[in-house]
């Protein structure tokens, strides 16, 4: 093999004229690709759909074992973005079932109790441990669910603006976990009545701050940066 496949920058330069098939296809095929062109490949994520389809064929009709999501933490760990932005969203809560013979009578497990049961499964550092940037915008908030207890140490940037259907305070419950974020420099949230904890104001790095009006941050009445 050539010696300029050494080079990662002349790799990647080459991996953006992929199309998503095609890098697909690469790393089913090659193993001294797979690495590379799977980390292109999840780099960016528009739906919470990809993860679901790491799970078991049967994950809907039985507890998941610590085993079952190995596959699925693997894959998280190459995820840098996560932009969801208004239709892109709603496929989020839509849980495929992959057994077609499932019994109309057999119990399917909602959205939110699924990843409640795999966040019980992980530690925080194994989903989405090298996230960098969150962006959502026009989409119901139960998609802020797969979210809910990552570390979030790499993150770098929040954007989120226009959350529905909201009948648990999911994403002040989000913000709230991630009081340890030493690399956050830029929040943006605009979205009604939410809570932004003052911890994660105080100990972020934050180089841009914007909240909606309505939007307060603890007891403070001033914010300087």
């Amino acid at each position: 093999m050539h010696h300029a496949w050494g080079i990662d920058d002349i790799r990647y330069l080459i991996f953006e004229f992929f199309t998503p098939r095609g890098l697909a296809h690469l790393a089913q095929t090659c193993n001294y690709f797979f690495d590379l062109a799977t980390h292109e490949l999840w780099k960016v994520i528009t739906s919470f759909s990809p993860f679901i389809f790491c799970l078991p064929p049967d994950f809907s009709r039985r507890p998941l074992q610590t085993a079952d999501i190995k596959r699925l933490n693997f894959y998280s760990s190459k995820v840098r973005h996560i932009s969801l932005l208004g239709r892109t969203g709603a496929k989020a809560i839509r849980l495929p079932f992959h057994d077609q013979k499932r019994r109309p009578k057999d119990p399917a497990k909602l959205w939110k109790d699924l990843w409640g049961e795999i966040a019980k499964l992980r530690p925080r550092s194994d989903f989405l441990p090298n996230i960098q940037s969150i962006r959502m915008d026009d989409v119901g908030e139960a998609i802020l669910m797969p979210l809910m207890e990552i570390s979030g140490s790499n993150i770098t940037k929040i954007y989120m603006r226009a959350i529905h259907y909201k009948p648990e305070p999911f994403i002040s419950n989000f913000l709230d976990q991630l009081q340890c974020a030493p690399r956050l420099e830029y929040l943006f949230v605009k979205d009604g009545e939410d809570f932004v904890p003052p911890k994660l104001i105080i100990q972020s790095p934050l180089k841009h701050l914007r909240l909606d009006p309505r939007i307060h941050a603890g007891k403070f009445e001033y914010l300087t940066l």
